[in-house]
């Protein structure tokens, strides 16, 4: 092991002429390095697009999103042509924000919004109706966190 460490602190391109016919005087660490590199260039990007800033501004995304598809699509009792009740929904939207945050699939959000219908709301609408609700909302959060990485 301290072999190892030494020689990953030598710069790149050096030969180890110390252990002529190793594994490393092949050149594998350049090429572990070469590897290694882009790898740390993705992280580092995966780190940038997970601050608090980002991630805020993710999630007034998909809150906005997610109140226009419960409101546009979903609309259990069916208010949404009266702009009165354009608010109908938004008590639901932190929970779907929630659960699509945690990794939900659309099969979780139609059991939820299932959820939602029966106990909250006191009617329900058809599975299929629902599974396409869902769907609509994945794909959304799906869509908003591939343009949030840089």
């Amino acid at each position: 092991m301290q072999r190892l460490a030494r020689i990953a602190c030598l710069p790149l391109g050096r030969r180890f002429a110390s252990y002529p016919g190793s594994f490393f005087y092949s050149g594998a660490v350049e090429q572990l390095c070469s590897a290694a590199i882009p790898l740390l260039f993705v992280l580092n990007n995966k780190l940038a697009a997970s601050t608090p800033a980002v991630k805020a501004k993710v999630k007034a995304a998909l809150s906005k999103s997610v109140d226009r598809i419960l409101w546009k699509h979903w609309d259990p009792i069916g208010v949404n042509d009266s702009p009165a009740a354009r608010n109908e929904y938004s008590n639901y939207v932190p929970g779907m924000v929630c659960l699509l945050q945690d990794g939900a699939d659309a099969v979780k959000l139609a059991q939820h919004l299932h959820s939602l219908e029966r106990v909250s709301i006191g009617i329900e609408t058809n599975p299929e109706h629902r599974s396409f609700v869902a769907q609509q909302l994945f794909d959304e959060y799906r869509k908003l966190s591939k343009n949030s990485m840089p």
